[in-house]
């Protein structure tokens, strides 16, 4: 257990959730990439926390599945959102792209947000900080 480590991930991921909130609406595109940053976060601290050696990804999707080594009940998340239209939020929308989708629809970042959330609660509720 790397109980020091993964405090600081849930920090970091703390704080990538609660500007995402304050940022919702208003500067959505930048609320959907803090969204997604946060669930990647949370669930490296989840891993940490077990001593997962952490690669380099932002693909949630990979993270949920790895976690879900750990403790089967991480599989439910793939079943919360879209995990790879959330995964692509962690670079569509922080640069210009050809295809001139600059901005999440609403539907789709309270979908990153309820992902969000549900990672959250998922990890908070099985580690010990």
């Amino acid at each position: 257990m790397n109980q020091d480590m993964a405090l600081r991930w849930v920090w970091k991921a703390d704080r990538d959730f609660l500007l995402a909130a304050q940022l919702n609406e208003t500067f959505s595109d930048m609320a959907a990439y803090h969204y997604q940053q946060a669930a990647e976060k949370y669930l490296k601290a989840f891993l940490s926390f077990h001593q997962v050696g952490l690669k380099k990804t932002h693909n949630i999707g990979t993270l949920a599945l790895q976690a879900s080594n750990i403790d089967p009940e991480f599989a439910k998340l793939v079943t919360v959102a879209d995990v790879d239209a959330i995964t692509e939020f962690a670079t569509l929308f922080r640069y210009p792209n050809e295809e001139e989708v600059d901005f999440p629809d609403p539907a789709e970042l309270q979908e990153a947000k309820n992902f969000c959330e549900a990672a959250k609660k998922m990890v908070l509720e099985r580690i010990t900080l």
